[in-house]
């Protein structure tokens, strides 16, 4: 995925609406889009220690041999490194700027929406992190 779609998402018209009353500069947006998308790795990264949670989010890439052969640091090296899990991350924050928006007054406000937000990745974003 490529800087430019990524920017795009994030320079979307919901989150221009919510940067724009709560006055946080581009540059803060992008460093905000950047922390919570690696807060919720981090989340992700202990939640995985339960073989629960583990199986939820990766069940159905975990036979694959370019999932199989990682460690779990490798593992949250990749996410936190593949452009596809970035992407992913601005249309989280498309969404919940266009869900919420009303509601964000204040940038504690987004962060904390974001920091919250605990929906597993997607397949699709799976296979392109860990292909086939």
């Amino acid at each position: 995925m490529s800087g430019v779609v990524i920017s795009s998402r994030i320079q979307a018209a919901p989150v221009a609406r919510v940067s724009a009353r709560i006055r946080l500069k581009e540059d803060r947006l992008v460093n905000l889009w950047y922390e919570t998308g690696n807060h919720y790795i981090d989340r992700l990264q202990s939640r995985i220690r339960v073989w629960k949670a583990f199986d939820e989010q990766f069940t159905r890439v975990r036979r694959r041999v370019s999932f199989k052969s990682l460690t779990p640091q490798q593992l949250i090296d990749r996410l936190r490194t593949h452009p596809a899990f970035w992407d992913w991350w601005a249309r989280n924050l498309k969404m919940i700027c266009s869900e919420a928006g009303d509601t964000i007054l204040t940038h504690a406000d987004l962060v904390t929406t974001l920091r919250q937000y605990g929906a597993p990745i997607p397949e699709w974003v799976l296979d392109k992190i860990f292909p086939k």
